[in-house]
């Protein structure tokens, strides 16, 4: 079985896609879930920051969750991909929050640029966060 390496483009891309689609589901359904709030109205003005901050902790916390308890969200899952810290260890707080910021700083998909042309594959989150996206072939498949 060969070792993991950073993965390409097109793959984490491809993972990322995925992802944006099933945090959607996830921001749609916790926006469902406070529509009794409101009567099922429109958020008040009032409200704004409050939701606003609602679904940066739903955001952060789909990426975490995923992140710290196996490594990889289902759209990585799916392209055989995980996240570690570059020296190889497990993702801890810490860690997840330099990444999402780092993904964030560098426009999502936009910091993907770099990893055709970084000795490493790296994107520029991953050089920001000290973290690396690594692909793992499933055994048989090199």
């Amino acid at each position: 079985m060969s070792a993991p390496k950073p993965a390409g483009f097109l793959r984490r891309f491809s993972a990322m896609t995925y992802d944006t689609m099933l945090l959607a589901a996830v921001l749609i359904i916790g926006t469902f879930a406070i529509l009794p709030l409101t009567g099922g109205e429109e958020i008040p003005a009032h409200w704004i920051p409050l939701f606003q901050a609602y679904v940066l902790v739903l955001g952060f916390g789909f990426f975490a969750l995923f992140w710290l308890w196996g490594g990889q969200t289902l759209g990585m899952k799916a392209w055989h991909l995980y996240v570690v810290r570059q020296d190889g260890g497990r993702l801890g707080w810490q860690d997840v929050f330099k990444r999402l910021l780092a993904g964030v700083v560098t426009l999502g998909p936009v910091g993907l640029i770099s990893v055709p042309f970084h000795h490493r594959r790296y994107s520029l989150c991953d050089m920001l966060s000290g973290t690396v996206i690594l692909h793992h072939p499933p055994a048989g498949k090199a």
